[in-house]
């Protein structure tokens, strides 16, 4: 966003009330209106309401309302907007508003261009456009799609976007080296698979990485739209090879997982999916370890620090051992203190941190020394993520890893006496 500049009280009020020009310009416009926390959009809406509620219905309100509709506000948002203050500001103010507005906005303008209400709304959820029908490769879709170049230098980008329960055909990224793409939900709900494995859901924030050479399709919830930023990775010798259509007994399966058979999992160094069940872990050498990490912004929910504390209470963690509890959030560290738990991880010989990042991303507290290992229930273990590049982190549930503080080495619970 470009900042925003005012120079209207120096104008007009420069000589006459320098202070008061002062505070109009620099603190109220440059500071208040450049603030991040709330985007310029809403902030515009805010202050048109604001002032209508106040019954100030002169050029200062014919200028916000043209703020507004610079910020990407519609003539329907606005129509939205004056109606449903009216209910509660008045009628007449209404009606004041509804004047000025008319000399600002004309009759649907600023709207989106979608007959579909559905498309309307899902594309005022992204900052990419939806783009024009994907007619050069509609051939290998199933439904409509759109396609929306972000970047055709440098690394390719493009915004594709899926009608619901659209999607595109079984697919293989070919390359020589390198290659392959990642795929970012910025909208919707979709689901990727890959060949031979069950679907996974994608919603916003999402991120797929699709290895060269891997048999896939992606596309949309039966029930939503989606969109995703397709990245190409750059490689040698790439091509794609399109395969046959999803059949809608495929898109459609359901799969059942009998949870009771599952075993407590490890991520080892240096990759996520090098995963070792607790029996495989037990046919090894045991794997000592100097640091555990539970919480942070993943696996640090209420849920995730009672099952930690069930295993740590009235336990104690091995002599030498750094123990971190790191609530997800301000909320939940306080229901933890209400519910008892952080005395439970104290008594057992933890630190309890507040809200942080911290030792996940190798800032600070906690950061592994060469040689040293951690089990961690955050996301990531690649080299170096939380400290020397000869450290290790292990990625494991909250269970094991409480198990793990206790014993000194990667350890289920079901090895405590």
């Amino acid at each position: 966003m470009s900042k925003i500049v005012q120079t209207a009280g120096r104008n007009a009020l420069g000589k006459f009330a320098p202070e008061f020009a002062h505070y109009n310009d620099d603190v109220l416009f440059g500071e208040n209106w450049n603030n991040q926390d709330i985007d310029v959009k809403t902030r515009s809406i805010i202050t048109v309401v604001a002032l209508m509620a106040s019954g100030i219905t002169d050029s200062s309100l014919k200028f916000h309302l043209e703020n507004a509709k610079a910020h990407g506000v519609t003539q329907k948002e606005i129509a939205a907007i004056i109606t449903h203050v009216a209910f509660y500001a008045g009628w007449p103010k209404g009606w004041a508003v509804f004047n000025l507005a008319k000399e600002v906005w004309n009759d649907g303008e600023g709207d989106l261009p979608y007959e579909d209400p559905a498309m309307r709304a899902h594309a005022k959820e992204m900052v990419f456009p939806i783009g024009e029908p994907n007619d050069g490769f509609a051939k290998y879709f199933v439904g409509k799609s759109y396609l929306a170049p972000v970047s055709t230098s440098q690394v390719g980008v493009y915004n594709v976007t899926f009608e619901p329960g659209c999607r595109n055909n079984w697919h293989i990224h070919h390359a020589k080296n390198g290659g392959g793409q990642i795929i970012i939900c910025i909208a919707g709900r979709g689901y990727y698979q890959e060949e031979g494995k069950p679907a996974i859901e994608m919603k916003p924030g999402d991120c797929i990485n699709i290895p060269a050479e891997v048999k896939h399709w992606h596309g949309a919830a039966s029930d939503s739209w989606f969109s995703h930023l397709a990245i190409e990775v750059p490689g040698e010798q790439t091509s794609n090879e399109w395969c046959e259509p999803v059949t809608d007994a495929q898109y459609d399966a359901e799969y059942t997982i009998d949870l009771s058979t599952l075993r407590p999992t490890v991520a080892f160094p240096h990759l996520p999916e090098n995963t070792h069940t607790i029996d495989e872990i037990h046919e090894m050498d045991a794997i000592a370890i100097d640091q555990v990490v539970i919480g942070s912004c993943t696996n640090g929910r209420i849920d995730d620090l009672r099952t930690a504390a069930k295993v740590l209470k009235g336990r104690h963690v091995a002599k030498g051992m750094r123990c971190i509890v790191i609530p997800a959030t301000q909320s939940i560290y306080m229901q933890a203190m209400e519910e008892g738990l952080l005395k439970t991880f104290i008594e057992a010989g933890a630190v309890v941190s507040t809200p942080t990042c911290g030792p996940c991303l190798g800032g600070y507290m906690g950061i592994l020394a060469e040689g040293e290992r951690c089990v961690s229930t955050t996301n990531r273990n690649f080299v170096g993520r939380m400290g020397h590049v000869k450290s290790e982190i292990y990625l494991a549930s909250p269970a094991v890893a409480a198990a793990s503080a206790i014993t000194g080495k990667i350890s289920c619970p079901c090895e405590l006496k």
